[in-house]
């Protein structure tokens, strides 16, 4: 459907709209809506609701910020792998709090910091 020689793919080509303004009416209030919403997102709370404030949440998170800080600021190779070296020792951590023995089952116990065998 073409209207004022303005092209509306992205719409159902067979729907009637009463005009190009409506299209573009309805296109800036849902941006609008998906700022909005943006806007009032916290990270924070995303990270408060997935670990159920299990009390090492809030530990593990503080390195994470602390090693996003270094990704937006880090330049060189070496300042890289540190902050992949800080990754690694959190996931272990993480590991090591959520693993237990039992998990393993008849399969040898992964070692301490193996958060690969640990997370299968």
């Amino acid at each position: 459907m073409k209207e004022d020689n303005a092209s509306i793919n992205l719409y159902s080509q067979g729907a009637y709209y009463f005009g190009i303004d409506e299209v573009y009416s309805f296109c800036m209030g849902l941006m609008e809506r998906m700022r909005s919403s943006y806007e009032k997102y916290n990270p924070e709370d995303f990270v408060h609701a997935i670990t159920l404030d299990i009390e090492i949440a809030p530990k593990l998170f503080r390195k994470l910020k602390s090693v996003a800080l270094f990704i937006d600021t880090d330049k060189e190779i070496e300042d890289f792998q540190s902050i992949g070296v800080q990754c690694r020792e959190i996931l272990i951590e993480l590991s090591n709090y959520i693993y237990t023995p039992s998990m393993a089952g008849v399969y040898e116990q992964p070692k301490r910091s193996d958060f690969k065998n640990k997370a299968k």
